[in-house]
């Protein structure tokens, strides 16, 4: 019978034991594929934290750049209102405004789905949306809105996650359906504006909040806990929707001269005291305190990579020594078990050698099976693993505010550093080879033993 054959069938005489054995083994060898897989995950996530913030931080600088002529006006939650056709005439015939921009921004919440809707009215006219960027950017499916645009609407890609939709499908706003057109990647150039509306309804206005809908369109009780996303909308069917016809909360007022920025905003403000008026040098402020939060958020997520690292280190280590432990002591009672049949195999030839190889092959043996089933734990259960045996990381970085908070025009960007979890090829295959050396590295010393052991010892050994 040959050295291979019986090493299998040795290892298979005592196939409880040898299955706790495999089984403990197998866990540290998934241990060992999980735990290094997190780490690379969560280093990836901190590295894309680090890559996307600082796109939007130039993308931001950019536009604040590009728009040094631009004062934003708009309603925050707190001081909540509108502005009717009259306050938008008044603040366009201020001196040295050369245009405005009139939009509305409400929130709905649907509970039958569970989902939000950030909805922004914007006014699809040729005269404003040739000289001013406007609309979401980035499409990633279907078209951007066009002027004269009724009963349609452009979704950010969060948000057709959340209702399962596409373009050309329908989406219901407190009864009133409105089909997809477009969908754009969210955190994009100017994909996102800080939402303005009003808590309270409008201040000498007219209308009632919709059916079923909370004053304002604000978000109820738990809405946090809800998925959704930021809808863009013609003016016209937002104004209708609300019941707020030629009424709006947000207005971009643009200077003829960026001298006379500081100017029309003063006037503003002396006019319409709780309205926001926030001009470059604000947006430059707020970039300011924005990258001090990132570097903040940066520190921390690099801090518990760190830790995350040590912890690793330690419990790899452990997990090997545990392995190689494991082996051992398996093998070594293995040989005292096996005492007597080593003192008749060498009886009748076997050699030294021959006994050591047969050893260590079935140490080789125990830990390649417990290789493979380790891979699979590891596969399957990589992401628990990980999350149990490492620290957590999750950071976000984002202006925070909305309404008069919101950091740009069109920036209202939140950065989550996730990790998901998957193995890693390379280390799979390493801790595969790691289980093969544990194998014959926990059988050498059992293995030399049972090879010194004198026959006629062993035939006396009860």
């Amino acid at each position: 019978m040959g050295v291979l054959k019986r090493s299998a069938r040795n290892v298979a005489r005592k196939k409880s034991r040898i299955g706790l054995v495999v089984l403990a083994i197998s866990l540290a060898m998934a241990i060992m594929i999980s735990v290094p897989s997190g780490i690379m995950s969560n280093a990836a996530s901190v590295q894309r934290l680090n890559d996307n913030y600082a796109d939007m931080m130039t993308r931001t600088q950019a536009e604040i750049n590009q728009t040094a002529n631009l004062i934003e006006c708009r309603y925050s939650f707190r001081d909540s209102g509108y502005l009717n056709d009259s306050d938008v005439q008044f603040i366009a015939a201020l001196q040295n405004v050369s245009n405005v921009v009139p939009m509305l921004s409400e929130r709905y919440s649907d509970s039958s789905t569970s989902t939000f809707y950030s909805l922004t009215g914007l006014p699809l006219q040729t005269g404003i949306m040739d000289k001013h960027d406007i609309l979401p950017t980035n499409l990633t499916k279907g078209r951007n809105l066009v002027p004269g645009d009724y009963g349609v609407v452009v979704i950010d890609t969060n948000l057709a996650k959340a209702l399962s939709v596409d373009i050309e499908s329908y989406i219901t706003i407190n009864g009133t359906q409105f089909k997809v057109v477009g969908i754009y990647s969210p955190g994009s150039f100017q994909s996102q504006r800080p939402m303005g509306g009003s808590f309270g309804r409008p201040q000498g206005g007219t209308g009632s909040p919709p059916t079923g809908q909370p004053p304002g369109g604000g978000f109820p009780s738990g809405q946090m806990q809800m998925q959704g996303g930021f809808v863009y909308l013609s003016l016209y069917d937002l104004q209708k929707l609300y019941g707020v016809q030629g009424q709006v909360n947000q207005l971009d007022v643009y200077a003829n001269d960026v001298s006379q920025v500081d100017t029309i905003a003063s006037s503003i403000e002396a006019n319409y005291t709780s309205l926001t008026v926030s001009t470059p040098k604000d947006r430059l402020e707020r970039l300011q305190s924005m990258s001090q939060m990132f570097q903040t958020t940066l520190s921390n997520s690099q801090s518990t990579l760190a830790s995350m690292q040590s912890l690793a280190y330690q419990e790899i280590g452990l997990a090997l020594v545990a392995t190689v432990a494991i082996v051992f002591f398996t093998m070594i009672y293995a040989v005292r078990e096996r005492t007597r049949e080593i003192g008749i195999m060498k009886a009748i030839g076997f050699s030294n050698g021959d006994m050591m190889k047969q050893f260590i092959l079935e140490g080789l043996m125990i830990c390649v099976l417990a290789g493979v089933v380790g891979i699979i734990i590891g596969y399957i259960g990589a992401p628990f693993l990980s999350s149990a045996l490492l620290p957590q990381n999750s950071q976000s970085a984002g202006p925070g505010g909305s309404g008069g908070g919101g950091f740009t025009r069109g920036a209202q960007v939140f950065i989550e550093n996730s990790a998901q979890v998957s193995p890693d090829p390379w280390i799979t295959a390493a801790a595969f080879g790691v289980s093969v050396l544990v194998g014959v590295a926990g059988s050498i010393y059992p293995a030399w033993k049972a090879s010194r052991t004198s026959p006629m010892e062993a035939l006396r050994y009860e």
